[in-house]
């Protein structure tokens, strides 16, 4: 079983924040039980160019029926991982009159990747109002990245301003 820890409340978001920290993405072999119906999830995936389609399919059918209704991915590879996670929606046969929302960040530090998960993913509106929680998930992450997701996710509004101020200078 998988430890999921919780860090805390976004107040800019109303949603409960969660993280899970995984070597691999095969360790995640069962639901996530979460406090929301919903979720919006930051993948921070630290080189996904060695795993199968397959295997990145299976991990996001698992998010998936555990209620990811937005992924914002991050890391070497993120492209392919939010495009598999397109399709794994559209095969799961997601519903006409709603989106599972999907962005990739590769271009992108991981602190600004971060910022738009707490503050800019936004779900469709058929699952905004359940959705009440955001899981960040590494994978394969340097003990650095775990620590600033953590961090990010703790201290949600003093990240935030972090991260605004640097946008500043």
């Amino acid at each position: 079983m998988i430890k999921i820890n919780n860090l805390g409340m976004n107040k800019a978001t109303n949603r409960e924040l969660f993280a899970v920290h995984l070597k691999n993405a095969g360790e995640l072999d069962e639901k996530l039980d979460l406090t929301s119906r919903y979720f919006v999830c930051f993948l921070c995936w630290d080189d996904s160019t060695n795993d199968t389609r397959d295997a990145i399919s299976d991990f996001a059918g698992i998010l998936l029926i555990s209620g990811g209704v937005y992924f914002c991915v991050w890391g070497k590879g993120c492209s392919r991982v939010h495009d598999i996670i397109d399709l794994a929606s559209y095969e799961q046969g997601q519903e006409n009159e709603s989106v599972i929302m999907t962005s990739w960040h590769e271009d992108e530090s991981l602190d600004d990747a971060l910022w738009f998960f707490l503050n800019s993913a936004f779900p469709d509106d058929r699952y905004f109002d359940e959705c009440r929680a955001g899981v960040a998930i590494t994978i394969g992450s340097t003990s650095e990245c775990v620590a600033r997701v953590d961090f990010a996710l703790k201290f949600s509004e003093e990240f935030s301003t972090q991260v605004l101020h640097k946008k500043d200078i």
